[in-house]
């Protein structure tokens, strides 16, 4: 399964709870699931903040806090040329541009102002921020610049 938000917290009283989304678009879900597995239908009431099926006060929703819940891969939607899903990145070699050299990708982080890809290369770890001109692709490959590779790296 694939992570789709964390609850960061309570809102109101009649249990909806505040949440941190990592999906453009929740509606073309039908349900989340736990990290076991138990499904949950919901209902978007504002931008990030959903009722979830059976959670009816404030106090079940304050004990979901810090929790993460979950959509099947197989319901992700398709994507067009030149998306990606993170998940799928990590772990994933890629080749630096004009050169030999590969690197891995160990995480995908956003802090606010878009994404970050953590990259090993030989034993060493750099950040890189993951836009068009750090990570061009070419012929459907996903390649990492050669001025990315130099100037992030140090």
């Amino acid at each position: 399964m694939i992570e789709i938000l964390r609850i960061v917290g309570a809102f109101g009283i009649r249990g909806a709870v505040r949440i941190e989304s990592y999906s453009d678009n929740l509606k073309k879900y039908k349900k989340f699931y736990n990290d076991v597995g138990e499904a949950f239908a919901f209902r978007i009431l504002k931008p990030n903040v959903v009722a979830l099926e059976n959670i009816e006060d404030r106090n079940a929703a304050e004990a979901l806090k810090g929790k993460s819940l979950f959509v099947k891969e197989d319901e992700l939607a398709p994507l067009a040329s030149g998306e990606f899903y993170l998940h799928d990145l990590i772990g994933r070699e890629i080749k630096v541009c004009d050169s030999e050299s590969t690197c891995t990708i160990t995480d995908v982080c956003n802090y606010g102002a878009g994404d970050i890809v953590e990259l090993s290369y030989d034993g060493q770890r750099f950040l890189v921020p993951f836009t068009n001109t750090n990570f061009p692709e070419v012929n459907g490959e996903l390649l990492l610049s050669a001025d990315a590779f130099k100037n992030f790296r140090e």
